[in-house]
Parts: C-alpha cells; structure tokens; sequence
C-alpha cells in the first residue's frame, strides 16, 4: 500500500477484513457495503467517485456518501425503494413528488430554477375564465 500500511492495518482502521481490502485494491468485484463508503472516503482523505452527470449520479452520490442502503433512503424520503433504484439508473418516467422528496432529503438541489417555473406553469389548453360556475 502506498501509505505504508499492511492490508491488515489498513482493515483494521477501516472496519473489515484484510482479504476485503484487497480485493477493494485489485478491483475485484466484490460489492462494497454502503456503510463502509463513508469510512473509505474518511481513510483517503477524499471522494475517488466521479463527478456526478446526472440527478441519478448525484443521488447515488450523496447515498453512499451518507453510508445509506437504498431501504434507509427510501425511509427518510418517504419514497419507494424501487423508485429510488430507478432514480439513480436515470429512468426518465417518474414523477416530481419522488424526485423533490429525494432530492430534499439528501439536500440536492433540485428542481433548477428553469424547472420549477416549467413545473408551476399552467398546463396548455388551461384557459381562465371569469365566468361563474
């Protein structure tokens, strides 16, 4: 390891087994728990995941970073675990309630501003009338 550490010290310090880090170092696909992100970002003193593109990549993002499974987001926002799933693979066919609610729950700003004037405009064909019913 570059800091000096054997695999053993550094699971150590990180709260799993020797044999997990390396496979973490030999990118081995072994899944990465969301409780331990928290713990490999703080252990290299920075964020390795990209920059985010998408509002599912920055949901994503914030998740892991938090250490959050998909079931306790879903908790928190009052959300479907599904639908929090489909959110950060980017399917476009959801409503705005799970979005805002995610969104306000991991504290990402969403909907821009552009949106939010295209969300509180009136629908087309919606005429006022002054008449009385």
């Amino acid at each position: 390891m570059q800091l000096g550490l054997t695999r053993k010290a550094a699971g150590a310090i990180l709260g799993v087994h020797d044999r997990t880090v390396e496979n973490w170092e030999f990118d081995r696909h072994e899944t990465i728990r969301p409780v331990d992100y928290p713990r490999i970002f703080a252990f290299l003193g920075y964020n390795p995941m990209p920059v985010p593109t998408t509002l599912g990549e920055a949901i994503r993002l914030e998740r892991l970073r938090r250490g959050w499974t998909l079931a306790r987001l879903a908790r928190e926002a009052d959300v479907d675990p599904v639908t929090i799933r489909r959110l950060e693979e980017g399917r476009e066919r959801l409503g705005v309630r799970p979005k805002v609610s995610t969104c306000r729950c991991l504290s990402i700003m969403w909907p821009t501003t552009e949106q939010t004037s295209r969300l509180s405009a009136e629908p087309k064909g919606f005429v006022k009338s002054d008449k009385k019913l």
